[in-house]
């Protein structure tokens, strides 16, 4: 009977140890996300800091999936960073930090994990870095007017024509 009694409590404390909270919000509740590279050892050129395309949310959010709990993180030397605003107004703040080796190390909040490796973190931070500014250069679908606003710009067919004549009186040509 007292082998029972003393198991049980720490059969109870193993089960409490192995739940860990998720620390990364679901990526319905992301408001904004940031992500920057510096301090690149591979001789790349830094990335300051841009604002991720929604559409790379997941691409982002998949560096992390595999990751495994680190409570000995070694002095790696930071690699990059990514803030995660959330619509409640909560963040979490992430740390990249090269390591040299098959396992890249990140910091979410407080605590280190290994996953993704570095070459993998600087690839997907540089494609959505890449969107951004495709997407900051050229607004889709849009030109300059001369008021110096954006304008949609439309592409003329006998369609758009005829809308255009019944839309503001103008005769069909």
């Amino acid at each position: 009977m007292k082998v029972i009694l003393v198991a049980w409590p720490c059969l109870a404390l193993a089960g409490c140890q192995s739940q860990v909270e998720e620390p990364l919000p679901p990526i319905a509740d992301i408001s904004e996300m940031r992500a920057g590279l510096y301090n690149r050892p591979d001789a790349g050129p830094d990335i300051d800091e841009f604002v991720v395309l929604p559409e790379d949310y997941l691409k982002v959010l998949s560096l992390f999936g595999d990751r495994q709990l680190d409570n000995n993180p070694a002095a790696w030397q930071v690699l990059g960073g990514v803030t995660i605003k959330c619509e409640d107004g909560a963040e979490s703040l992430i740390s990249f930090y090269w390591t040299g080796h098959d396992r890249g190390a990140f910091k979410i909040d407080d605590r280190y994990y290994r996953g993704s490796e570095d070459s993998e973190i600087i690839s997907v931070l540089i494609d959505c870095h890449t969107a951004a500014q495709n997407r900051t250069r050229q607004p889709p679908n849009k030109e300059l007017n001369p008021s110096g606003g954006w304008a949609l710009k439309l592409k003329s067919t006998p369609l758009t024509a005829a809308r255009s004549a019944l839309s503001f009186g103008v005769p069909n040509k």
